[in-house]
């Protein structure tokens, strides 16, 4: 098995919702986006809203329904009084359609 079939995938035209729950933080924000890795093109940016300690991140199925075969990365930064707490950058491909 290579590292490439072991990278998960995500399915085009579905909902991607990642939820993050910060902990010890009163004023933070989350930046995070989606990007081909090929060229670093901007395919999305995630919205986030509040549902009781988490934080969920969204790119509606609309958006992703866009979104062409490819490698991606998205990257989640947390930015606490100005200032990157935690950063994460997560590699996944991108599939229109996926074989069972």
């Amino acid at each position: 098995i290579t590292s490439d079939e072991m990278r998960p995938y995500f399915k085009t035209g579905s909902d991607l919702n990642i939820p993050i729950r910060i902990i010890g933080a009163t004023a933070s924000s989350i930046q995070s986006c989606v990007r081909v890795k090929s060229n670093w093109r901007l395919i999305g940016e995630f919205t986030a809203s509040q549902e009781g300690d988490y934080t969920i991140l969204s790119i509606p199925a609309a958006t992703t329904a866009t979104w062409q075969d490819a490698v991606a990365v998205m990257d989640i930064k947390v930015v606490i009084d100005g200032k990157i707490k935690h950063s994460e950058t997560y590699e996944f491909d991108v599939k229109r359609s996926v074989k069972l």
